[in-house]
């Protein structure tokens, strides 16, 4: 198996017009879908719905996170399934662990996984309000640990 160097890799893609244009358009996806309201779900939770079957929930909830670096951010896609709601959370707060959300809801979450400042879960329509719940749980757990 031959091994491409970076340098390669950049270059195929600098010369391939058709991965040139799906990297603009995802660009341009991503700026527009940060654009907007979100909802301030309290306990410093912001909320942003998008529903597209585009793959961008991981790299829009990155740059929501930049924009808003003091907020907890919560991305809802529900255009990537047709029965199933795509969620992407990320915080830049040290005192609090997703993977303690993560372990609640694996039990009935359809998919979960992630690290300490972020989950991606994937659960049934109709499941937002148990996640926000639980996510809200998490999250006065730790700023109780915290006083």
């Amino acid at each position: 198996v031959d091994i491409l160097l970076k340098e390669d890799v950049i270059h195929a893609i600098d010369c391939n017009e058709e991965w040139q244009e799906s990297l603009f358009q995802a660009d341009n996806l991503l700026v527009e879908l940060s654009k907007g309201e979100m909802t301030d779900m309290g306990l410093n939770i912001l909320k942003k719905n998008i529903s597209t079957p585009a793959s961008i929930i991981s790299p829009l909830t990155r740059r929501l996170s930049k924009m808003h670096p003091d907020k907890i951010i919560m991305v809802v896609n529900d255009g990537y399934f047709s029965t199933r709601d795509q969620i992407y959370i990320r915080t830049a707060n040290d005192n609090i662990d997703l993977g303690t959300l993560i372990a609640e809801i694996r039990p009935w979450a359809f998919s979960v996984g992630g690290k300490k400042e972020v989950a991606g879960v994937v659960i049934e329509k109709g499941e937002l309000s148990r996640l926000g719940d639980a996510l809200k749980g998490t999250i006065k757990q730790f700023s109780t640990q915290k006083e």
